[in-house]
């Protein structure tokens, strides 16, 4: 048998965005490998016009991307190789029986998530949320018990190795603390890794440009679509209008330019002419927070690299974009005691009091201080191993 090879297994439309989440670490990786495939069972029970095998490039990357439509193209994929496996699998009853096509000697399932949560909380209050939501995350959530439980009495091949950046401590009722207690668990191994971001900020050169930076989070959401339902077009263009009103007054203010960083799922030509006094990029959050002064944003992960900067803050709340948006915006100030923007009443707070506007900048400072201390608490990875380091050496010691 040949050497061993690493493959992405996942379900989702949006390669350029999978990619593009981890480009850093993957680029890495491939260093160690020689390459990753790509395994997208999106199409997988369709009749499917795509190709089965095809080259794709994301910058500087190139893959070999399959697309199976059956069980004898999956199983084909992995035949006379040892193969890890990236597991990005859905919770879904698609992913549940290509888990069931895959359980082969010949590969080992691992899970990377290197990807800080900011906002993990919850809102108990889900009478905010539409019937449809609801069900659907109750079928999501009976098939991740499902799916974990069969790995656990060994019907589906359990998940070798999970990579997780954060020290978390769940609750875990008693039947689950016996199973593990007696080696029947979902998951054989955990590791600690740096935190993707974490890596980011330590391994490039900090050039401040000056201008402000607004992270965008698009106004019809999927999650908020499925959760309140889509909101109409007249007050989508009234919300457009008031935020670029007020990017619009923070421009003349500070004399720097408006960049914008949109949503990897957002329509890029589209946000161009709605925000066209500003500039607007797509798969650039990341570098654009680097280089940037001030950054803006609503709810968003992407986020994390300015606060391992220091970069002066300020959390944009309105109830223009749903009441799921607003609640979630509102845990940032919460948790980390930011300086937030009420685009509705067109005022700054910090710590629950109005601010005047010519302190802000005083209380941007101020706020920097809890960034350190929010990231202690969260217990955040650092060490000085990087991460394709650790994956890499986990991986050499799996037997097949």
């Amino acid at each position: 048998m040949n050497k061993i090879k690493l493959c992405i297994l996942y379900n989702s439309k949006f390669t350029n965005f999978l990619i593009y989440n981890n480009y850093e670490l993957y680029k890495k990786l491939i260093k160690y490998y020689g390459n990753i495939e790509l395994i997208n069972i999106d199409g997988y029970g369709k009749k499917n016009s795509n190709k089965f095998k095809k080259e794709f490039r994301y910058k500087d990357l190139s893959f070999k991307k399959y697309t199976p439509h059956n069980k004898i193209n999956i199983k084909n994929i992995f035949k006379n190789e040892k193969f890890i496996v990236i597991d990005y699998l859905d919770n879904s009853f698609k992913s549940l029986y290509v888990h069931y096509c895959l359980n082969l000697k010949n590969i080992h399932f691992i899970k990377i998530n290197n990807i800080a949560d900011l906002g993990s909380e919850m809102d108990n209050n889900t009478n905010n949320f539409s019937m449809k939501y609801t069900l659907s995350d109750l079928k999501k959530r009976s098939l991740k018990f499902l799916i974990k439980f069969l790995k656990r009495i060994n019907l589906l091949k359990r998940t070798s190795i999970d990579f997780q950046c954060e020290n978390k401590k769940y609750h875990r009722p008693l039947i689950i603390s016996f199973l593990d207690a007696i080696n029947l668990k979902h998951t054989l191994k955990k590791v600690l890794i740096n935190n993707r971001d974490l890596e980011f900020t330590n391994n490039k050169e900090l050039k401040k440009k000056g201008y402000i930076l607004l992270v965008d989070t698009p106004i019809n959401h999927p999650d908020t679509v499925l959760r309140e339902g889509a909101i109409k077009k007249k007050e989508t263009n009234f919300y457009h209008k008031t935020l670029i009103d007020y990017l619009s007054k923070l421009q003349k203010i500070y004399n720097k330019k408006i960049y914008i960083g949109i949503h990897p799922k957002s329509n890029l030509f589209k946000l161009k002419s709605i925000y066209k006094k500003f500039k607007v990029f797509k798969y650039k959050t990341r570098e654009l927070i680097f280089n940037s002064d001030i950054v803006l944003f609503f709810d968003s992960g992407a986020i994390i690299p300015a606060f391992l900067l220091d970069k002066e803050i300020i959390n944009i709340q309105t109830k223009l974009m749903g009441n799921w948006v607003y609640f979630r915006s509102k845990l940032y100030s919460k948790q980390i005691n930011l300086v937030n923007y009420n685009l509705d009443e067109k005022k700054y707070f910090f710590k629950n009091k109005e601010i005047k506007k010519s302190k802000l900048l005083k209380h941007l400072i101020i706020a920097k201080k809890n960034y350190k201390n929010y990231f202690i608490k969260k217990k955040v990875i650092v060490s000085k191993t990087p991460a394709e380091k650790i994956i890499s050496k986990e991986i050499n010691k799996l037997r097949f």
